[in-house]
């Protein structure tokens, strides 16, 4: 189960639906960006993000650009090369490790790729009958641009 829940959270990241990402979050987890994070958007995404509302706000940053107030459109975005190990914590939470590279374009950066080392702990919502992530972490090992010319 949290295999395929995994791999729908790639799909999703992929596909840059940050509602139906979130909800895949239980309401107070914690999300945790360490590393290369890219260029400076006016505020450093290196941090730690508790809560729905304030992941929303990390991923719409990272997947549609909001910079200084301005939205400057992300032409693509693809999630490639996924690998990942799947352990048992406890009999209601698993730990998922992964490694996967990005890649897009954007008007601002150009063309830019990266590659996340990630860790996500599962655990089981008996109430919704679902695996939610409860905490994630994201260390950038690499962050690479090709700002566009001009």
């Amino acid at each position: 189960m949290v295999s395929g829940s995994f791999a729908e959270h790639i799909l999703l990241l992929d596909a840059r639906n940050v509602s139906a990402i979130v909800s895949q979050y239980q309401g107070n987890a914690t999300v945790t960006w360490t590393g290369v994070t890219g260029p400076d958007y006016g505020t450093n995404l290196t941090g730690v993000y508790v809560g729905s509302a304030n992941i929303s706000t990390l991923l719409r940053t990272f997947l549609f650009e909001t910079y200084h107030s301005a939205v400057h459109p992300v032409q693509s975005f693809r999630v490639v090369n996924v690998t990942q190990t799947i352990a048992a914590v406890t009999d209601n939470s698993m730990e998922v490790n992964s490694r996967f590279e990005f890649a897009g374009n954007s008007s601002i950066w150009g063309n830019y790729q990266g590659t996340v080392m990630a860790q996500d702990l599962y655990s089981f919502s008996a109430a919704q009958g679902i695996w939610l992530i409860s905490r994630e972490v994201w260390k950038f090992t690499s962050f690479n641009i090709q700002f566009p010319a001009g």
